[in-house]
């Protein structure tokens, strides 16, 4: 787990460098007047499939769409048109599950894209055309095939915006950052190992985590809850902010905690800080925060914050995402140790 953290930033170099080229001439082939993007993944991939949608309603201004194959089978696939675009995310491109809904959707005269590390796959014969994971010294499936799920997600939508010709003055700034992503990932790593290994102790402590993460930072929560509850066996659960008022009287129960994910440029930031207000109410619970210090609403909420480098909204997810792999590494470094948890925990 460790060497794939560290080998992330190299990955995303790879897919700055080799694969927006690709994105480019895959983006200039579609056609955008067919509206919403529908995006398709199972397991993990699902909750890229919703970076990716907020990334194109945000970046874009295009409706999306994500649904797991599934749900797209049952529900969604009758909403396609003849030129609607769908794109379908499985790094190994053999997830029989989503295969079948990529068959149906070229059965009604879509377009995909595939999101695969495997151009070669199943996935990647089927479909119109590959926007490829360049995986670095890295299986295709593990921590690092997650996080540059996402990223490929934002670097799609970018491109997009790019050749559709948005305002250029609100893509600089995106485009900046997501570039320099790469370094903004190993300074984190260098200079919040003591805040990633503190914040992993707190964790393993606990009896219910509860990650609250709004707009991108949303998909983002789901993830990392799902890495600490397969890879630490700490019980973590993922939620929006709208629905954490269901769930407060947990926190008032012993070894209950929270994790608020924003940042100060987040769209959603009022309402991540508005729960966070109200858990703070309630006397119990441990509340955590990783946000920026332009973000003082949140962050003077919680009893432990993080406060990472001020980014836009894209590249802040990615980079709280990063940070909450070396989270997990040390949760889960912890929870193999003879005085770390003996069993693993059932989840909420």
């Amino acid at each position: 787990m460790k060497h794939e953290i560290l080998e992330i930033p190299r990955a995303l170099r790879l897919m700055w460098t080799k694969g927006q080229p690709q994105y480019d001439a895959l983006v200039r082939r579609a056609a955008w007047s067919e509206k919403p993007v529908f995006i398709t993944g199972s397991g993990s991939s699902y909750w890229a499939a919703l970076t990716g949608a907020y990334a194109f309603e945000s970046l874009l201004r295009l409706p999306a769409v994500a649904r797991t194959p599934e749900a797209f089978k049952g529900y969604t696939i009758s909403a396609l048109a003849v030129r609607s675009l769908l794109i379908a995310i499985s790094p190994s491109g053999e997830c029989e599950k989503t295969l079948e809904a990529v068959r149906q959707a070229k059965a009604r005269g879509a377009v995909v894209w595939a999101l695969t590390a495997n151009p070669g796959s199943e996935l990647g014969k089927l479909a119109d055309g590959v926007a490829e994971l360049y995986l670095h010294e890295a299986p295709v499936e593990g921590i690092q095939s997650v996080f540059c799920q996402h990223a490929a997600m934002v670097f799609l939508a970018l491109a997009a915006a790019r050749a559709l010709k948005r305002p250029a003055s609100l893509l600089a700034t995106e485009e900046t950052e997501l570039a320099k992503l790469p370094e903004s990932i190993e300074w984190v790593e260098n200079q919040f190992s003591d805040a990633a290994q503190a914040l992993a102790g707190e964790f393993s402590s606990l009896q219910r985590l509860w990650l609250i993460g709004g707009g991108l930072y949303h998909p983002i929560a789901l993830q990392a809850a799902c890495q600490l509850a397969e890879m630490a066996g700490i019980p973590a659960c993922g939620l929006d902010p709208s629905h954490f008022q269901h769930v407060l009287p947990t926190l008032r129960q012993p070894g209950a905690g929270v994790l608020f994910l924003s940042g100060s440029r987040c769209a959603l930031k009022a309402e991540v800080q508005q729960a966070a207000h109200g858990a703070s109410n309630i006397a119990g619970g441990k509340l955590f925060a990783i946000t920026d210090g332009n973000d003082p609403l949140l962050s003077k909420a919680a009893t432990l914050s993080v406060l990472l480098p001020t980014l836009t909204e894209p590249a802040g997810a990615l980079l709280a995402l990063a940070f909450l792999n070396s989270v997990t590494h040390h949760a889960a470094r912890h929870s193999a140790a003879p005085s770390g948890r003996a069993s693993r925990p059932k989840l909420p």
